[in-house]
């Protein structure tokens, strides 16, 4: 126990640090975030803030260290979250019962060392470690060890990450989008690395694992949709019957439909994304407003350039080059610096042969972006 004066020094420090990371005061938040440690003795809530702001300071090597030197996540081994110098009796425990401890390999439930510290971990803070820990390997290309973080075995690995599926699908954060669930953002970045490795495959099966875990995983799907990683019919059966999508959450399954536009141009779609488009035009704005969260959402839906963006890319798709620099040209004066929407723009230019305009905008994004 800490006495009445330190308590206050820790309350006032970590509130200083919360300002500094909201205010992007990166360098001051981690002088303030160590000195909270070295008063709290390394407790896990502080070590992880510390480390989520290395994170944010691109000091993803220095994050890792940080997070393997108390305890929080493993080091990378074939075995991962498996590894018996690692965990512990409670590790694999979600809600309590020992028929979850069965779970685990023969080995480690043999030689798994109890731990006062680590059994103070649960398991959805074990998971939020583990999600940092990948992300900073990864953004390290350290791709290797992000997927021996969890296990080298997409077997073993699914097996950790899914209970936590299990245990929150009911809950009420996640039914109201409150949250994406750290078990598909696991699963997304470790589709990522497969990714990298040239593992098309075995990344598809993870992407598809995201979604079916929370279907709100918007990164998940583009990054199906980007590689052309499943055909469309494939990934339209994926969505009809793997998918679950509350009644709120309608708008989101409309996105994906539309985005799967992008795969294959179909005349019908598109009608219905102009259809989507149109209620945004004056004539429509002066019309009674729906009411129902699932309209509401529609309509906020298509006031984003999101799927004028989809539909630009469709048109490029069915040769309609003019139709798309003209969409294009909106989307820019909305956004000029969004660079997934300047390639159909670009390619527009291109095709319709404006060599004045082309040469401005390789201009102005040598300007704007020197390093890429």
């Amino acid at each position: 126990m800490v006495d009445t004066g330190t308590q206050a020094l820790l309350d006032n420090l970590r509130r200083l640090c919360a300002d500094c990371v909201s205010k992007h005061q990166l360098s001051t938040a981690r002088f303030y975030a160590d000195k909270v440690c070295i008063l709290s003795d390394y407790s896990h809530a502080d070590v992880s803030v510390l480390a989520e702001i290395y994170f944010l300071h691109k000091e993803y090597q220095r994050s890792v260290a940080l997070m393997q030197k108390h305890e929080l996540i493993p080091y990378p081994s074939h075995m991962g979250v498996y590894d018996v110098s690692f965990q512990s009796d409670s590790l694999l425990v979600i809600g309590g019962g020992d028929e979850n401890t069965s779970k685990q390999p023969p080995a480690a439930q043999a030689q798994a060392p109890s731990s006062s510290i680590m059994a103070t971990i649960t398991k959805p803070q074990r998971l939020q470690y583990l999600l940092l820990g990948t992300q900073c390997l990864f953004e390290c290309g350290e791709y290797e060890s992000c997927l021996s973080m969890l296990s080298n075995s997409d077997e073993s690995a699914l097996q950790y990450v899914q209970p936590d599926i299990l245990c929150t699908r009911s809950s009420d954060a996640n039914l109201d989008g409150e949250e994406i669930t750290y078990s598909s953002l696991l699963c997304l970045i470790r589709g990522k690395a497969l990714e990298k490795l040239c593992l098309d495959q075995r990344a598809l099966w993870w992407f598809e694992r995201a979604l079916v875990f929370d279907c709100k995983n918007i990164q998940a799907f583009d990054c199906i949709i980007k590689r052309r990683l499943c055909t469309l019919a494939k990934l339209q059966t994926f969505l009809d019957k793997e998918l679950h999508f509350q009644s709120h959450q309608h708008w989101i399954r409309l996105y994906y439909e539309c985005k799967l536009n992008e795969m294959a141009s179909r005349v019908e779609s598109l009608q219905r994304m102009q259809d989507i488009l149109d209620t945004t035009t004056p004539n429509h704005q002066q019309q009674p407003q729906p009411t129902n969260t699932s309209n509401i959402a529609t309509r906020m839906l298509s006031q984003s350039n999101d799927l004028k963006m989809i539909q630009a890319n469709c048109l490029l798709n069915l040769n309609q080059f003019r139709e798309s620099y003209l969409l294009s040209i909106e989307i820019k004066l909305n956004d000029a610096f969004h660079l997934d929407a300047l390639v159909a723009y670009i390619i527009s230019l291109v095709e319709l042969g404006k060599q004045s305009e082309l040469y401005k905008v390789a201009h102005d994004l040598i300007c704007t972006y020197p390093d890429l």
